[in-house]
């Protein structure tokens, strides 16, 4: 059996970091919603917070710089909220991050379509465990 190449290793895992960016979409648009209902819980935030935090330091990695820069800026906020600012004075700001975030999402998700189709089933569902680009 051949060895793939990096290359073919690399499109892969990128093609592994796009899916799961697309299967935790609802769950960044349901803390949206509860960032806008000001019913954030502490475990929400503590998720979305660490997802945050692997998506700002993974996505550069696959060329994805303005997906990395989102997410640090909205990491930023989750922090402040963390160390116990009221989401009522950041709520407007971490809202407008977030919703931007939302979008580069999307658009690195349809952008990616054609490298999502070249893995196979049985590689989507393999789950990568404390690895960098593992979001």
């Amino acid at each position: 059996m051949n060895k793939p190449s990096f290359e073919d290793s690399l499109t892969r895992i990128k093609a592994r970091f796009v899916q799961k960016i697309k299967d935790r979409l609802s769950i960044f648009e349901d803390f949206l919603y509860h960032v806008r209902k000001d019913t954030i819980s502490n475990n929400e935030l503590d998720k979305v917070r660490t997802q945050m935090h692997k998506i700002a330091g993974s996505a550069r990695t696959f060329g994805f710089s303005e997906l990395s820069g989102h997410a640090a800026y909205v990491e930023n906020y989750l922090d402040q909220l963390v160390d116990g600012t009221p989401l009522s004075s950041i709520s407007e700001e971490l809202m407008n991050a977030f919703e931007v975030f939302l979008k580069e999402c999307h658009f690195v998700v349809g952008s990616d379509l054609g490298v999502i189709s070249e893995v196979s089933v049985v590689e989507k569902e393999e789950e990568v465990v404390d690895c960098e680009y593992d979001v």
